[in-house]
């Protein structure tokens, strides 16, 4: 990041891909007003570290995706058979028949 290295500590969650456009879906997923919405009801902002391993994996990306109307690029990313790389595991988000809310 301009120039310098980045580096990341144990409160840090990251997600690789092969291309921008992936990155840049799955973000767009993260950030929709649903998926924000999903998490200020379910995180506490006053805890030292409020966004756990465990919350967010409670996160269904097709369906928030759905709601969002990313549904049909989701669906795409997913016939590409494509994994998602975590810090230290390995996180294959499955496409499910979206239920009626998140």
């Amino acid at each position: 990041m301009e120039g310098r290295p980045v580096f990341f500590d144990d409160a840090c969650y990251y997600l690789s891909f092969d291309s921008e456009r992936d990155a840049r879906l799955v973000s767009a997923i993260l950030n929709s007003a649903i998926c924000r919405s999903f998490l200020a009801a379910l995180v506490f902002p006053e805890s030292k570290r409020p966004f756990t391993v465990d919350l967010l994996q409670r996160l269904n990306l097709g369906v928030i995706a759905h709601e969002a109307g990313l549904g049909q690029h989701w669906a795409r990313l997913q016939r590409s058979n494509y994994t998602i790389a975590s810090d230290s595991q390995q996180i294959e988000f499955v496409m499910q028949q979206p239920p009626h809310s998140v």
